[in-house]
């Protein structure tokens, strides 16, 4: 359609792009062979109204989306890249299930307190892009969203949301989501200098505190358009 033109317009095609709205957050399904979308975008935050509005950072990052997720599963690098401390119980459960990635641990934060504070934290990978980190501890409810647009050949775009319940005290609630904005962003950045010099490893050289790398790689190639899975 043309404004003001009194007939139609010459054929001019323009192509339709998958959409959905979810968590607030919209998502545009892109496939090299134009295939339809293959799974759906988990959902979080069933009652908005419980929870405080998003907190959002981005940032331009020189990082493949495989190697940002692919930093999750890598345990070890807490400890010296984040100044984390090891937990007392060294939880760590990695289960891949179709396009989701599971990430089931116990960790121990050192920035909340000087002994370190300890929770357990559940992350899921919905996808090649979409990362959801959720902690449950001592009555708080907090959800860290991570979503990533490539754009380009080596850039990414990386949005980190943040939102919790809200607690009875408002002042509480808004102290508790600064720290840990302040906390995510700090780590966050710690990996960035690493991101953008590391270099791909076709076949790594792993030790047994590396993570399960080669189950996720495996597990990632279903999200490169022309790959199939052999028996």
């Amino acid at each position: 359609d043309v404004p003001g033109l009194d007939r139609s317009p010459p054929r001019t095609p323009a192509r339709a792009w998958p959409v959905c709205e979810v968590n607030g957050r919209l998502f545009v399904w892109h496939h090299a062979g134009g295939e339809p979308p293959a799974y759906e975008v988990r959902r979080y935050r069933d009652d908005g109204a419980e929870w405080t509005p998003w907190q959002v950072n981005t940032y331009r990052v020189r990082v493949a989306v495989q190697d940002l997720t692919e930093n999750i599963i890598d345990r070890s690098h807490f400890w010296t890249v984040h100044d984390m401390e090891a937990p007392e119980d060294d939880h760590q459960e990695v289960v891949f299930d179709g396009p989701t990635m599971t990430v089931d641990q116990r960790i121990k934060v050192t920035a909340v307190a000087a002994s370190g504070f300890e929770v357990h934290s559940r992350t899921v990978t919905n996808g090649p892009g979409i990362v959801a980190i959720e902690v449950q501890e001592s009555g708080l409810d907090m959800l860290t969203y991570i979503t990533q647009t490539p754009l380009d050949d080596e850039r990414t775009e990386i949005t980190i949301h943040f939102s919790m319940k809200a607690l009875d005290d408002p002042e509480a609630t808004a102290a508790i989501a600064a720290l840990n904005d302040e906390v995510t962003n700090l780590q966050f950045t710690q990996d960035v200098p690493i991101w953008e010099h590391k270099v791909y490893r076709e076949r790594p050289p792993l030790t047994a505190v590396d993570g399960p790398v080669h189950e996720y790689r495996r597990w990632f190639r279903q999200f490169y358009s022309g790959w199939a899975p052999t028996p």
